[in-house]
């Protein structure tokens, strides 16, 4: 076992084949910066271990403890994926598969109605939405969402 979190960073750089200020560069800190943490002269912050694991897919528990695999396995779904190279905190995870699990009508109700939420947040006026839709249309939209989400329930209840 790499014995400090410093010997571990320099053994992933070194594992990488890449440059310090490669390293540097990728995470957002100087080389100097890197060249202190390998020598354990510096520990690194919790925004530099989250820029380490997050660009170079480290396992967090192994970077600062030892333990564990070095590397995060890779995810094997599409939203996973979407959500490593977003950086998706877990709550905005779970929204994306909830939303693609909807039906397109649904899908297209929700779509609606964060419309007119951004355009409310813009202050913009008038009767109808980025999409063409009236304040009438989207509200009916929602309604219809709504029934659809209970129908949805029933029958998963069945």
């Amino acid at each position: 076992m790499v014995e400090t979190i410093g010997n571990r960073i320099k053994a992933f750089i070194d594992s990488a084949n890449i440059t310090r200020s490669a390293f540097a560069e990728r995470i957002g800190v100087s080389p100097a910066y890197v060249t202190m943490l390998i020598g354990d002269k510096n520990i690194p912050s919790d925004l530099v271990v989250n820029a380490i694991c997050r660009e170079f897919r480290i396992n967090e528990k192994w970077l600062r403890t030892g333990e564990g695999k070095p590397y995060v396995d890779s995810p094997t779904s599409v939203v996973g994926q979407l959500a490593t190279h977003y950086h998706l905190c877990p709550e905005a995870v779970a929204m994306v598969e909830k939303f693609v699990e909807l039906e397109p009508t649904a899908q297209k109700t929700v779509f609606a109605y964060m419309c007119a939420v951004v355009d409310e947040i813009r202050g913009q006026t008038g009767p109808k939405t980025t999409d063409g839709m009236t304040d009438a249309e989207i509200a009916a939209a929602v309604r219809h969402g709504e029934d659809l989400e209970k129908e949805q329930a029933a029958q998963s209840e069945a």
